[in-house]
């Protein structure tokens, strides 16, 4: 538990931390809408392209003379779809209740499902673009239309698009951003730290002053050339306070000689009259006098 926590004892550390967790949420949100963005530029471009295709199958149409020519005309149509595997065409009567034509297996899988969205009216030309899951489990963007024959017969429409391609690129990203999220999280701690160590770097300089300090050396101060702007004020007060540090041991230190010399002739002469008074033998009244003396 202490090795744990110990990254968290050092400013580095804790700034480091700090820093990947303020990407990985940077990161995090920005893979969010970059997912967003691109799943709803995934769907434009198949919106686009499924509303051309269904324009180009409505001018087919008119060109084939009637229903009953549709069985003669369906390699016009079977054109259009070459090249596309994604796309699926059914055609129905007038009506809708009907199926004509259907241009692949999974469009007529889906025919009845599509009679019904177009008996109950779920898709119109008033809201012609649904997406649709098929029972196997595809997603489908379905266009709904009405097209007329050459000869003024209309018809009604069902082009499906599967856009298994579009969930599989973004499954793609998604799997690639839950790689590389963890990696890049571990490339901002590495980095953070890198920088947080090279940021503090100046601190070093107190350290050193501060190691050198003594009472017999009070000389040392921190240069504050080239330090940060942020520890210049700290480094201009710690250079103040080591100067006032350093003039009050002196005044001290002064004090004490100039005591000690003050000190040394009164010392000196109560030594003296003590060693007079002791040189030889002293009446009670000698001894009291030289005591007298010694107290004045």
């Amino acid at each position: 538990m202490i090795a744990t926590l110990a990254p968290l004892r050092t400013l580095a550390g804790r700034i480091a931390l700090a820093a990947a967790a303020l990407g990985l949420g940077v990161m995090l949100v920005v893979s969010v809408l970059g997912y967003i963005a691109l799943s709803r530029e995934l769907k434009l471009r198949a919106t686009d392209d499924i509303e051309a295709k269904r324009a180009l199958l409505q001018h087919i149409l008119s060109e084939i003379p009637s229903t009953a020519a549709l069985t003669y005309g369906r390699h016009r149509l079977d054109d259009l779809l070459i090249g596309h595997r994604d796309l699926h065409l059914a055609v129905f009567d007038a009506s809708g209740s009907k199926v004509i034509a259907t241009f692949s297996p999974l469009a007529r899988d889906a025919s009845p499902l599509m009679l019904e969205a177009l008996t109950s009216s779920r898709l119109s030309d008033e809201s012609p673009m649904r997406e649709w899951t098929a029972p196997s489990g595809q997603r489908l963007l379905v266009t709904m239309g009405t097209a007329r024959f050459a000869n003024g017969e209309s018809t009604q429409i069902a082009l499906l698009q599967d856009r298994q391609a579009d969930s599989l690129l973004l499954s793609r990203y998604a799997r690639a951003l839950v790689i590389a999220l963890p990696l890049a999280l571990l490339i901002a701690v590495v980095g953070a730290w890198f920088t947080a160590r090279s940021g503090l770097r100046p601190l070093r300089r107190f350290i050193e002053v501060a190691s050198s300090i003594s009472s017999q050396s009070l000389a040392g101060r921190i240069d504050v050339v080239g330090i940060p702007f942020e520890l210049h004020e700290l480094a201009t007060s710690f250079n103040s306070m080591l100067a006032r540090i350093d003039e009050g041991v002196t005044r001290l230190t002064q004090f004490s000689g100039d005591l000690a010399h003050e000190m040394r002739t009164p010392i000196a002469t109560l030594l003296g009259r003590t060693q007079v008074a002791l040189s030889q033998i002293r009446d009670v009244e000698s001894l009291r006098d030289t005591l007298a003396s010694n107290v004045e």
